[in-house]
């Protein structure tokens, strides 16, 4: 039999409330697992609510999208001359035909272009520095882009205007004739022989002739500089410079010196003013004079000046007229 032992002292208060605790603890616990199962988590408190911060407004102007650019064709900057020469813009050629077919008056104005000179007169070889001297009339076209396998005297598909350089106009040495030559690109100074008349209807392209080239500054994208035109037989006198007397803005375009016949041909409005040979003699008799051709800026003219060869005194002067390239070629004799 077995006895259990029974403590001899009488329990404290203190003890007595630590053993209920301790019994009663652990129904307590899970009194309280048991109730938070039931009920669920939690809930919490909802967040104090704020009104809405207003809607804010770009005052900002939106930024410009910049704007699609083309690519300009790659031919365009080979030998390209310069935007202007001396103030005078380029304008495109077929802005410059459309106005010559509406009448419209233009005055000087500056082409760029690729230009291409026709088959050669055989009958200015014999003249100093042949077919294609300044002593001769020589005509080609200026096209606005580059073209081959086709002569002057065809027709391409690009802008172009058919030219007339005169006598007393030089060209660049890298100017060619014929078919066989490609095209040079230069910057010319020119005019339409009729100015301010509608040109004829009849026929193709008849509004892209009568252009007059009166110098050609740019020549493979060099300037090409003024050279004053010496006739045969004078090169060895001395003489003053005219195109000192040419102040900016105005620009000179021509500078020829002369026997009498010569400068009548280069331009027959001077018949009056020169002392022409007899009838029979050679055309180097006669006092030689300078022919001066320049552009005026303050009355938008190409004007012209004869010059005592001597002295530079002013003989005569005037505007430059349509009749300028009627002579063929120049009465030089060959060397």
């Amino acid at each position: 039999m077995i006895v259990e032992p029974v403590p001899t002292n009488p329990r404290s208060p203190v003890r007595r409330v630590i053993r209920v605790v301790g019994m009663a603890a652990p129904a307590a616990l899970l009194v309280a697992v048991v109730t938070a199962g039931v009920l669920g988590p939690r809930a919490e408190p909802a967040p104090t609510s704020r009104p809405p911060a207003p809607a804010t407004v770009d005052t900002a102007p939106p930024a410009t999208a910049p704007a699609p650019t083309s690519t300009p064709a790659p031919w365009l900057a080979v030998d390209a001359p310069p935007a202007s020469f001396t103030g005078l813009r380029p304008k495109p050629i077929q802005d410059v035909v459309a106005a010559h077919a509406a009448s419209v008056t233009q005055g000087l104005v500056a082409l760029d272009g690729w230009l291409s000179i026709a088959e050669a007169r055989p009958q200015c070889d014999p003249l100093p520095q042949g077919a294609l001297g300044p002593w001769c009339r020589r005509a080609g076209m200026l096209v606005a882009e580059p073209w081959t396998g086709e002569s002057a005297n065809s027709r391409p598909l690009a802008p172009h205007v058919r030219v007339t350089i005169p006598l007393g106009v030089m060209l660049p040495g890298a100017v060619r004739a014929g078919s066989d030559s490609a095209p040079l690109r230069v910057l010319l100074l020119g005019r339409f022989e009729r100015e301010g008349a509608p040109c004829d209807s009849a026929g193709w392209g008849a509004c892209e002739s009568g252009f007059i080239v009166d110098r050609i500054a740019y020549s493979a994208g060099d300037r090409v500089g003024l050279t004053t035109l010496i006739a045969p037989g004078l090169d060895r006198e001395r003489r003053a410079n005219p195109l000192e007397r040419i102040a900016a803005p105005d620009i000179p375009l021509l500078a020829v010196y002369a026997r009498p016949a010569i400068i009548v041909a280069v331009d027959p409005a001077t018949a009056s003013l020169t002392s022409r040979p007899a009838p029979g003699t050679s055309p180097r008799a006669g006092p030689a004079a300078w022919y001066v051709r320049w552009y005026s800026a303050t009355s938008h003219e190409v004007r012209w000046r004869l010059l005592d060869g001597a002295t530079l005194a002013p003989l005569g002067e005037g505007v430059v007229g349509p009749t300028v390239v009627n002579a063929e070629q120049a009465p030089v004799q060959a060397r």
